[in-house]
């Protein structure tokens, strides 16, 4: 777990400071935005087996998502987002199937499930427990020939599905605050998605290498 979360700071450090501004944020909003009571009735909610997984998008995005949700399964049980459902399990072989629909291959998608009821003012500083998930290899490793590289070409379907080891590493992590039966909101966001011609989509703008920077990126005006 030490060396994968190493390996996630290593390629999070490769991002513009905007783009990590930005997944900052989304991690703080249940803190700015949410009262410290909300979390009280989330916390003594009368039915816990009642979950609901919402799809958080960005309202000022410049461009629109570049992978359209098909169908999510949870404990092997179709779920609609934004809508609560009954599970004893939740999220155990958590699935997304998904449409490649930005005219582009697609090679890497990084998209993290977030728990607010997991968010208090000392543990650490009110930032939620989150978890990612992932399609593909980080960009950093696609030339290097290992295992796990995709691309998916436009308008084709595939899946992305928390393995069952990744989902013991979630439960321990949340187990560290509450145990995971006890909550019943995740909310999944797509931090950002790579392309085969190098692009990247991310928090609604798209992004191009830059080449003065290696391994940098600079947004793409809407104007071009």
């Amino acid at each position: 777990m030490y060396k994968f979360r190493s390996f996630i700071e290593a390629e999070i450090s490769r991002w513009p400071a905007r783009l990590i501004w930005i997944i900052i944020f989304l991690l703080m909003v249940p803190v700015f935005f949410v009262s410290k009571s909300v979390f009280t009735v989330l916390a003594q909610k009368t039915d816990p087996d009642k979950k609901i997984v919402r799809k958080m998008n960005f309202p000022n995005s410049h461009t629109k998502e570049p992978m359209e949700i098909l169908e999510v399964r949870s404990n092997g049980k179709v779920i609609q987002l934004d809508k609560e459902f009954t599970d004893d399990v939740w999220l155990q072989d958590f699935t997304i199937k998904f449409k490649n629909v930005s005219g582009k291959t697609i090679t890497f998608i990084y998209m993290v499930l977030v728990f607010p009821e997991t968010a208090q003012a000392s543990e650490p500083i009110g930032i939620p427990t989150s978890h990612p998930v992932i399609y593909g290899l980080f960009p950093s490793r696609q030339a290097t020939g290992a295992i796990g590289m995709k691309l998916l070409e436009n308008n084709k379907v595939d899946e992305i599905t928390l393995s069952a080891k990744s989902f013991d590493t979630l439960k321990t992590l949340l187990g560290k605050r509450r145990d995971m039966s006890l909550l019943s909101t995740a909310e999944l966001h797509t931090v950002s998605v790579d392309f085969e011609d190098g692009m990247r989509w991310s928090a609604g703008d798209l992004f191009r290498p830059d080449p003065a920077s290696p391994g940098k990126y600079t947004v793409v005006k809407e104007n071009e």
